[in-house]
């Protein structure tokens, strides 16, 4: 597969070591829900999740992700937008950092976090369109590259399903998430491929025009970038 392999943890954390593999991620959502829950009145057990949470993707722990994604998705009913910063931690991971199984998690997590909440797809988006706006030079063969848009494509067209009305904000996040004109080639290239990929018709034909749109404004901004430094060696 394409991803990186994960970085052996450094040290184990209590609260990802709670029970056996079968119960653990339910006591774990079970923690979760009540830390949720009170933190209005105890906001200390949920910053120490976040805490607990941001170590682990420090450390790129792949196994402790994967079993705290399985006990997030046991609560997700609970996580609001009061458990909108523990949201924001989760969907800042990088895909090439972890294993398939735990990116198969992840996303049976997005699904059912949107289903439950719509609140997140803009998120679940910005999460997507993030691994595109990267150099992933010595990291990933051509074939990974293309594997990481097949992910990338189907999980965006997943979200679309459940949140159809989003349309219009999935190209507003493609548009702010487009690299700046001045980073390098493969970057901008990784991400046309990406967005172009969306317009499909295997993917979103409905939204061929907007997407395929906000790739021309791109590319614009790059070729009056490039007459600009020439007009700049002409001097």
């Amino acid at each position: 597969f394409f991803f990186r392999p994960p970085r052996a943890p450094r040290c184990r954390l209590a609260l990802f070591s709670m029970g056996s593999a079968e119960n653990g991620p339910t006591l774990l959502g079970e923690m979760i829900r009540r830390a949720v829950l009170d933190v209005k009145k105890d906001p200390r057990r949920y910053n120490d999740i976040i805490k607990a949470l941001q170590k682990v993707m420090k450390d790129r722990d792949d196994n402790q992700m994967c079993r705290f994604l399985e006990g997030l998705e046991t609560c997700v009913s609970t996580l609001n937008k009061t458990a909108s910063d523990l949201i924001k931690v989760v969907l800042s991971l990088r895909w090439v950092h972890y294993s398939q199984q735990t990116l198969a998690v992840l996303r049976e997590f997005c699904h059912a976090l949107v289903s439950a909440h719509s609140i997140y797809g803009q998120l679940c988006m910005e999460m997507v369109a993030a691994q595109f706006g990267v150099d992933y030079g010595g990291v990933l063969t051509d074939a990974g590259l293309q594997q990481l848009c097949e992910f990338g494509w189907s999980f965006v067209v997943e979200l679309m399903e459940l949140v159809p009305a989003q349309a219009p904000v999935l190209v507003t996040v493609l548009r702010s998430h487009y690299p700046h004109k001045r980073l390098p080639a493969p970057v901008q290239t990784l991400y046309t491929r990406f967005a172009c990929g969306l317009a499909s018709p295997q993917c979103l034909p409905l939204l061929r025009d907007a997407v395929l749109g906000v790739v021309v404004e791109q590319m614009i901004k790059i070729d009056v970038e490039i007459v600009d430094d020439d007009d700049d060696d002409d001097d």
